[in-house]
């Protein structure tokens, strides 16, 4: 195990406890990876608190503007940035990988800091207006 982590500890591991088995190794003892954690967990439930706070027609004027600033982010973006998905609309994550739930978020973040998404979202989320739901997606983001 020492020669697989990162840091230098002395651990009990060391001393004889049994740290796998013979069938599944020493899977789910390492801490996962950070971005498969954040965008396959956390991500999904942020987005599913969203969706449950929107009517279907919210939603669905929420993808027309999803669409909108998809197309923004990838045509103003000098660099590859996380992709979302248009496909499924803005709210939904079933079959989407860990890179499209954090582009959605990262949309997400872009639309609260629009005009029509402000007018669009103003007190649907929790009461909140879209400028907090934006300042909590960003420090989201930044971890």
């Amino acid at each position: 195990m020492k020669q697989i982590s990162r840091h230098g500890i002395d651990t009990v591991w060391e001393k004889g406890v049994p740290l796998a088995d013979m069938i599944h190794g020493i899977n789910l003892i390492t801490p996962p990876e950070m971005l498969h954690t954040v965008g396959v967990g956390i991500a999904v439930y942020i987005i599913g608190v969203i969706k449950d706070c929107l009517s279907n027609n919210i939603r669905t004027e929420l993808d027309f503007l999803f669409i909108d600033i998809y197309h923004d982010l990838k045509r103003n973006c000098d660099h590859d940035y996380y992709e979302s998905s248009l496909h499924k609309g803005a709210t939904e994550t079933v079959k989407q990988g860990a890179l499209e739930n954090i582009g959605h978020i990262l949309a997400f973040a872009a639309l609260c800091s629009t005009e029509a998404g402000i007018n669009l979202l103003d007190d649907k989320i929790d009461s909140a207006h879209p400028s907090l739901v934006q300042h909590t997606l960003v420090i989201f983001l930044q971890a």
